[in-house]
């Protein structure tokens, strides 16, 4: 049982289909708000793909099986790019080729979420010699 709760905290797909749901509803919430402001819906996308991927590359680095996580992310990172894609072209109007604005921010945000992917790929590497090195020193 204590396993599956960890499991679930560490599972990408699940902070994806949370991401998602909110983001929806802060589309839904703009949409009645700022009926004339097209870009809403795109601003609200965008920064919901950013959160997830901070929150999601931060907070799995401690998970025991991070390749799989890691695997998981890429896949739900994908799913809810097109996702968030979808639904702001249907509450803006707006295709992403007609907002190349956010058109660049998407594109920055997928590379920014490799780059933070990288980054704590490596931390964790560098965390997991630290570990292996105390071990064989200390016997801890």
């Amino acid at each position: 049982m204590r396993t599956e709760k960890k499991t679930a905290l560490f599972d990408p797909v699940y902070w994806a289909i949370g991401t998602l749901i909110l983001g929806l509803f802060f589309m839904i919430m703009g949409y009645f708000a700022f009926p004339k402001d097209k870009n809403f819906a795109w601003m609200i996308s965008s920064a919901f793909l950013l959160l997830f991927s901070i929150f999601t590359n931060i907070f799995n680095i401690p998970a025991e099986d991070y390749a799989t996580i890691v695997r998981k992310g890429i896949v739900a990172f994908a799913g809810l790019v097109l996702s968030f894609k979808y639904l702001a072209e249907f509450f803006s109007g707006q295709a992403i080729r007609d907002v190349p604005s956010y058109r660049t921010i998407y594109f920055i945000i997928i590379l920014g979420y490799l780059s933070i992917l990288t980054l704590c790929v490596f931390v964790r590497f560098i965390l997991q010699k630290i570990k292996e090195r105390d071990k064989k020193e200390h016997g801890v």
